[in-house]
């Protein structure tokens, strides 16, 4: 995938210049696998890499890699299964675990998905749609965080039509000892085209042939 969104953003000269700095041009192109099971110090120095070719910061490439996976994903035909998620951003997100329980299934046993789950944000007074906490745990602490603002927010605007703010509470492994990240999730606003109207009635649609 980041091979992917590099060649097609920057071309494959920069890529192969990437992965020679980064010391991973070993690895032929095509050959990386959209769940693959890479060392830790492989993705890091091509994260690490690719800011400095761009010379963008890590938490603005990684947040905008997190909606790029989005739409690739999508692409590769699983708009229809990411709908059936949930009905809600908040449900939606719950389900992500069990997603990720299916996907392990043809994963080496080595690969461990990051977990997710949300609660009610105790700034209000009832349980809100509209403003709830998400807490990210992961074997990386919170390396990849801005990754995960990047795939909740391209969630929000393409399912559900929503416009979001995401302001981080804590991050895992940080000086106070944070077991997990977490951000308070605001909706501000709510989107309106053609296209994702077009997204929420095929989600719906979909719902109601499920319920059937």
């Amino acid at each position: 995938m980041l091979e992917r969104m590099m060649i097609e953003e920057s071309g494959l000269a920069v890529w192969e210049t990437i992965k020679s700095q980064a010391g991973c041009e070993d690895v032929p192109v095509g050959q990386w696998k959209l769940l693959g099971d890479y060392p830790d110090a492989m993705t890091l120095a091509l994260v690490r890499t690719v800011c400095s070719v761009l010379s963008e910061s890590g938490e603005a490439f990684l947040e905008r890699f997190g909606r790029f996976f989005m739409v690739s994903t999508r692409k590769q035909g699983y708009s229809n299964l990411l709908a059936c998620q949930g009905q809600t951003l908040r449900s939606w997100l719950n389900n992500v675990n069990e997603l990720h329980e299916h996907l392990k299934r043809t994963l080496s046993d080595s690969f461990v998905f990051p977990e997710l789950y949300c609660s009610d944000d105790p700034s209000c007074d009832d349980a809100d749609e509209d403003s709830f906490l998400l807490h990210y745990s992961s074997k990386r602490e919170a390396t990849l965080a801005p990754l995960v603002v990047g795939i909740v927010k391209d969630v929000a605007e393409y399912y559900f039509s929503l416009q979001i703010s995401m302001l981080t509470v804590s991050l895992q492994g940080g000086s106070d000892g944070s077991k997990c990240s977490t951000w308070k999730i605001r909706r501000t606003s709510r989107l309106v085209s053609e296209s994702n109207d077009a997204s929420d009635e095929k989600r719906n649609n979909i719902w109601t042939k499920l319920e059937e």
